[in-house]
């Protein structure tokens, strides 16, 4: 598991510089959706493998930002003095229980070892009325397996049928009845 996190590191540390050109077009259809589907809380936004901040830059949205790779939350920097920037693994998120009204991943949890840890870390962070957006690459973790997993974690969500490349799922921490 810790080869896939150091891979995943050294890969997004050596192409941190080319990262904002080469995705921005793409996560920025994939935030314009979300934000048209759901209203998120004016409050402080934790986005787990954020990367660059390219969600922060792109909303407005105050933003704390974590990812594994130091070279890409270096590239964020300039560009959002409001943010935090957190090194950390989304496996292990160096923040405390609920302190989060909204948490935002999108197109980061297939690169997870254990995929259900990242989600359960997510929720923990999440304070127990908010709201988590999580999408992932539909090439690498399709549909049913993320919604099996947020089942298993005894997720409260729904099914967001992005027009894009992803599949996401909006909720919470507690369960529907």
């Amino acid at each position: 598991m810790e080869q896939k996190k150091e891979r995943m590191r050294f890969l997004y540390n050596e192409t941190a510089t080319h990262y904002d050109d080469r995705y921005l077009p793409i996560q920025s259809q994939k935030y314009q959706y979300v934000l048209k589907k759901i209203e998120l809380q004016e409050v402080r936004t934790l986005d787990v493998g954020g990367g660059s901040g390219l969600f922060a830059r792109l909303t407005g949205r105050i933003t704390d930002v974590v990812d594994i790779s130091v070279g890409l939350l270096a590239q964020g920097v300039p560009h959002c003095s409001e943010c935090n920037w957190i090194a950390g693994d989304g496996e292990n998120l160096p923040i405390r229980k609920g302190a989060y009204g909204v948490v935002v991943s999108f197109s980061a949890l297939q690169n997870y070892p254990d995929r259900k840890k990242g989600l359960l870390e997510m929720l923990r962070v999440l304070d127990k009325s908010g709201i988590l957006v999580v999408t992932a690459l539909g090439k690498s973790m399709d549909w049913k397996e993320l919604e099996t997993l947020a089942k298993g974690v005894g997720m409260n969500f729904d099914r967001l049928d992005l027009p894009i490349e992803d599949v996401g799922i909006v909720g919470g921490k507690e369960r529907k009845a």
